[in-house]
C-alpha cells in the first residue's frame, strides 16, 4: 500500500511540475512525457535529462534579453512623465 501512495504522490508532483512547465515548452513537454510514461508502467523519468533541460531554462532566465536591458545612455536626459505645457 505504502508504495501505491508514493507512486501516486511522485504521479501528482510531476503533473504539478508539467503545470507549472507550460512556459517552456520543451521543459514541458519532456515533463509530461515522463509523468505520462511513469504513469503508464512505471518507468522512472530520467533525471539527468530533465535536470539539464531546467539548468537550460535557469540560464535563459539569468540572462538578461536585449528588450531587458536598457543602458543609462537611453535614461539620460529621458522624462519619462512629460509635464503639463505651463498655463495649461
Amino acid at each position: 500500500m505504502r508504495t501505491v501512495r508514493c507512486r501516486l504522490r511522485a504521479v501528482g508532483h510531476l503533473f504539478e511540475a508539467e503545470d507549472e512547465s507550460q512556459e517552456w515548452p520543451d521543459l514541458h513537454a519532456a515533463i509530461r512525457a515522463a509523468r505520462k510514461t511513469y504513469q503508464a508502467d512505471g518507468t522512472m523519468p530520467d533525471w539527468n535529462v530533465l535536470a539539464e533541460l531546467i539548468s537550460e531554462v535557469a540560464r535563459n532566465i539569468a540572462r538578461p534579453t536585449p528588450q531587458d536591458t536598457v543602458t543609462a545612455a537611453q535614461h539620460q536626459g529621458a522624462d519619462p512623465q512629460p509635464q503639463a505645457a505651463a498655463g495649461a
